[in-house]
């Protein structure tokens, strides 16, 4: 129970890092451990910081969900919205804003809040709760 505990708590106060922190350059990072990134290019480095503060997001909302719940088959269910977030919805919002640019600014807007805010992971909260009520 105080290991549950301590995990939600963890992944909560990581949550709210990976917010205010949310202009901080995981490229540059990554780019001073290996120096494989061209810096100069805004893209990839736009690119390369999206991929990982979703990452970063999604992974401490799953260890929540895994907290709160302690349920592999939910555990499971979760990454496998991860999997489908990022693929459908970060794969072409990466592609919109990189290659195609400029002109679609609302739907980039919406699409931005869902994608890069752990939403679709955290929605699965509720429903894992009206679940195990119901059975």
């Amino acid at each position: 129970m105080k290991s549950r505990f301590l995990l939600g708590i963890i992944s909560c106060i990581g949550l709210a890092l990976v917010y205010f922190f949310q202009k901080y350059n995981y490229a540059g990072l990554i780019h001073s451990i290996i120096p494989i990134l061209d810096l100069e290019d805004r893209s990839q480095v736009f690119v390369i910081n999206k991929i990982i503060r979703f990452l970063l997001n999604d992974s401490l909302a799953i260890m929540l969900v895994h907290s709160i719940f302690l349920n592999k088959s939910y555990t499971k269910f979760v990454f496998l919205v991860q999997f489908f977030g990022f693929f459908t919805l970060l794969c072409p919002y990466l592609y919109l804003k990189v290659v195609v640019g400029t002109g679609n600014g609302p739907l980039i807007s919406f699409l931005h809040r869902l994608i890069i805010n752990p939403t679709l992971i955290l929605l699965t909260i509720p429903a894992f709760y009206y679940q195990r009520k119901n059975e």
